[in-house]
């Protein structure tokens, strides 16, 4: 009797040692896992031609970081009347190579989606989870602290062009494309026919996705640009037979 006691007493000990370890070893994997640092993943937009009916710069950076964020574990919020703070989160988000965002009330859901741990701000914005206020005086030292705790994308030119009649107005929404690869192209009359300098990149590139930012766009931009994109011109050359030239009929 005494014999098989100890002998199952000895086996339950091996198996009681087996789960233990087995544990131990389970939570150390999970928790090098947790302490891994988490990576921006980069997107190209779906759609051929993509137009955004945003009337903000703030709604247009919204839009850039979904089509080209699929997550990013650090996002940076601008302060929507601090010219100097908006300047500040571009150099920031470029430099980290994350997206961009305007104080909005559509921000925080933009964050969330992106499954950001940390929200550097600059200037004054509405109070978010996990935020770090980057100031002219601590931007350097809070980027390089940031910097360790994530893995950047990697970084490739990627096959989309963005239109914005401004870059100067939209310029977050802007970094956010530049940051993920994409072209950007200045558009002021929204219509390509009309500049013939800047149809030259969606027109060299018939396949390639196009976002357009701005209510502007939505006012016949598809067949402009498809028009630029099939080469059709008049005899006289150019896309338009009276470009500069506005008719009424009566």
């Amino acid at each position: 009797v005494s014999v098989k006691l100890n002998r199952a007493v000895l086996i339950g000990g091996v198996a009681v040692v087996a789960l233990v370890t087995g544990g131990v070893t389970v939570a150390a994997q999970q928790s090098a896992r947790d302490d891994e640092p988490a990576a921006t993943r980069l997107r190209t937009p779906g759609k051929a031609v993509d137009i955004v009916d945003s009337h903000s710069p703030a709604r247009s950076a919204i839009a850039t970081s979904q089509r080209f964020f699929a997550s990013s574990p650090v996002a940076v919020l601008a302060d929507a009347t601090d010219a100097a703070a908006r300047r500040r989160s571009i150099r920031t988000a470029t430099t980290l190579e994350v997206p961009v965002l305007i104080d909005d009330s559509r921000a925080p859901a933009e964050i969330a989606r992106l499954g950001a741990r940390t929200v550097l701000t600059a200037g004054h914005t509405r109070r978010v989870p996990r935020a770090i206020a980057v100031t002219e005086r601590n931007a350097a030292s809070q980027i390089a602290r940031v910097r360790r705790t994530y893995v950047p994308a990697p970084r490739k030119h990627r096959d989309a062009i963005v239109v914005t009649r401004n870059r100067r107005a939209n310029a977050v929404a802007v970094a956010n494309a530049v940051n993920a690869g994409a072209d950007v192209v200045e558009l002021p009359t929204a219509d390509p026919r009309r500049d013939p300098a800047a149809a030259r990149v969606p027109a060299a590139r018939p396949r390639t996705p196009v976002v357009a930012l701005g209510s502007a766009f939505t006012h016949g931009f598809a067949y402009s640009l498809s028009i630029v994109r099939s080469h059709v011109t008049q005899a006289a050359g150019g896309y338009l037979a009276l470009p500069g030239k506005t008719y009424a009929a009566l």
